[in-house]
């Protein structure tokens, strides 16, 4: 979203809205459910006083947000995936939130053909434009990593991202706590939310040795560069994906 950001404002898009939205704290954790609250709140609030001194634009959606109503500005919503309907996974209220982010599209924006085709198949009625934009990645993994950014000693298998549900990570886990031909791996973890202890004290009693076990919740492009290059290998098990972002990282 920062990116994208920043790609507008050096297209000369006039971008007053991003620039107040790029001026917040960029968070590697999703807010609660109050701040989510107060966020839509505050979002309200703007976009009613640009109604009121008549100013036009385009409103975007990352995550089927819905105060732009009170705009009336055309709005873009983002899908990321149909995940959600697909397994029945997650909570109600945000599959409802989806569904009214798209009802009220002027133009949807997915980021793989697959996405697309499930949009076609669990919104049927659809009437705005579907547009597929595939993602893309920081410069950061285009250039020559810093020698000493990992700090993790090689031999370790790697696994980016959330661990829950659909990410089908227990998988892995179980992999390496049944094979001791694996014993010489080690775990590294990116992302997700920080280890439970209940969590961390069943992978370390699974991979039999507390050193094979390191997350690290939110490292930056340039670390997790680093270790894409020392990793033994990448492992991949969700049941499904959007897009799959490490995969082009």
């Amino acid at each position: 979203a920062t990116d994208l950001l920043a790609a507008l404002q050096a297209a000369g898009v006039d971008a007053s809205a991003a620039r107040r939205a790029a001026s917040v704290r960029q968070e590697s954790a999703p807010p609660s459910a109050l701040r989510r609250v107060a966020l839509q709140a505050s979002e309200a609030v703007y976009f009613a006083a640009r109604r009121l001194e008549g100013s036009a634009g385009i409103a975007h959606s990352l995550y089927y947000d819905q105060p732009v109503r009170v705009g009336r500005w055309p709005l873009v919503v983002t899908v990321h995936d149909l995940i959600h309907e697909r397994f029945r996974f997650g909570s109600p209220l945000l599959r409802w939130a989806k569904r009214v982010a798209v009802s009220q599209a002027a133009l949807v924006v997915t980021p793989s053909r697959a996405t697309a085709s499930d949009l076609a198949d669990f919104y049927p009625g659809t009437r705005a434009p579907v547009v597929t934009i595939p993602w893309g990645i920081a410069p950061h993994f285009f250039s020559e990593p810093r020698r000493e950014s990992s700090r993790v000693a090689p031999p370790f298998v790697l696994y980016v991202g959330p661990r829950h549900g659909y990410k089908n990570f227990a998988v892995l886990a179980r992999a390496l706590a049944s094979s001791r031909d694996l014993d010489e791996l080690r775990l590294v973890l990116i992302g997700g939310r920080p280890l439970a202890a209940a969590e961390r004290t069943a992978l370390v009693r699974a991979l039999r040795a507390s050193d094979r076990v390191v997350h690290l919740h939110s490292p930056p492009d340039y670390v997790v560069r680093s270790l894409y290059d020392a990793a033994a290998a990448l492992v991949v098990t969700s049941r499904c994906e959007g897009f799959g972002l490490p995969l082009l990282e």
